[in-house]
């Protein structure tokens, strides 16, 4: 059975997600403040739901100082800005809920995120292409052994990338696959790109005007 760890100070909010989470197959386990959360993660939970606001600081600090990266993570927040949407995304969260929520909504969420990390699991870790070497498990990439820092949203994005070689992916694909919405603005997406780029290599990261973007292995580039 999956375990879930919530993360939330609202003793009303807990006690009805408690309830309909467990009906439907799941465990949960809830702590009401970050240094509890520290100490509970220890237990390797299959997804993490994560307040923005708790007792001893913010969630979107928490998560950027422990090491979850494998863990997938949903954001329950009633802070709806995208700006705000967008910086969870960027620092680690997997998906992003607004409160008030329709638990049953939550629960779709749930299952596609805790669906798609067990399907990554099943898969090989690493990714050999073009001097780059993307490990899944420990979220590490390399390119000709030079450990890359990429963000969580860059990784993603290069991961889908390299796993689909020259194939065409327009701006509004990658938010729905990436970002998981469509809602954040597609000049997110040529920085991020750009981003990749300058830490990697420039000619790998091909723009088609109009259309969007592709990885070109070197192995398959065409010399015009």
């Amino acid at each position: 059975m999956k375990k879930i760890l919530l993360i939330e100070d609202d003793l009303n909010l807990e006690t009805a997600l408690s309830e309909f989470i467990t009906k439907n197959g799941f465990t949960i386990d809830w702590v009401h403040n970050l240094k509890n959360a520290t100490e509970r993660i220890k237990i390797a939970p299959d997804l993490i739901l994560l307040d923005w606001n708790l007792p001893d600081g913010t969630g979107i600090d928490w998560l950027k100082n422990i090491n979850q990266k494998s863990i997938p993570v949903i954001m329950l927040t009633a802070r709806s800005e995208i700006t705000d949407k967008v910086l969870g995304l960027e620092l680690g969260c997997n998906d992003y809920v607004t409160k008030p929520f329709e638990p049953r909504e939550l629960l779709a969420r749930i299952r596609v995120q805790l669906r798609e990390n067990n399907d990554a699991k099943n898969k090989s870790p690493i990714i050999e292409t073009s001097g780059i070497s993307l490990d899944s498990e420990n979220y590490e990439v390399r390119f000709f052994d030079k450990l890359i820092e990429l963000t969580k949203i860059e990784f993603n994005l290069l991961k889908l990338l390299i796993e689909n070689p020259r194939k065409v992916f327009s701006r509004d694909a990658l938010l729905e696959q990436v970002w998981k919405q469509r809602s954040v603005s597609t000049r997110t997406i040529d920085v991020h790109i750009g981003q990749l780029r300058q830490k990697i290599k420039a000619d790998l990261f091909e723009t088609l005007h109009a259309v969007g973007y592709r990885f070109v292995p070197e192995e398959n580039r065409i010399e015009k």
